[in-house]
């Protein structure tokens, strides 16, 4: 393991420069990390396969954070849909909002 630990820390990789979500740098961290574990000849055959799971593992969580980005994207567009649309059309949005109320009300 220590083999894997001195390529990835000679990759100059920092975590913290992962927060905000910067996907494209996220994804060639991981591509940069994913490389170096299978760069690693001498590391133990236990630590690198343990590793590759914990990789994959972090694959699919970043795979559900940007779904769970996408949904926020898509639910503070329509947001901002609806409030231009209630005020380019009042009576007609009070409607809508009428509606959509009972609908919410009856589980729907």
């Amino acid at each position: 393991m220590d083999e894997v630990s001195n390529i990835v820390d000679g990759l100059g990789l920092d975590a913290r420069r992962g927060s905000g979500y910067n996907w494209g740098m996220i994804d060639e961290t991981v591509e940069k990390i994913e490389s170096a574990i299978k760069q690693a000849r001498t590391a133990d055959p236990k630590n690198k396969e343990e590793l590759i799971k914990l990789l994959e593992q972090l694959k699919a969580e970043m795979q559900s954070e940007r779904r769970s980005d996408v949904l926020r994207a898509a639910d503070e567009e329509l947001r901002h849909a609806a409030i231009g649309f209630d005020a380019s059309h009042p009576q007609l949005g009070a409607v809508v909002a009428e509606i959509s109320n009972l609908l919410a009300s009856i589980g729907i």
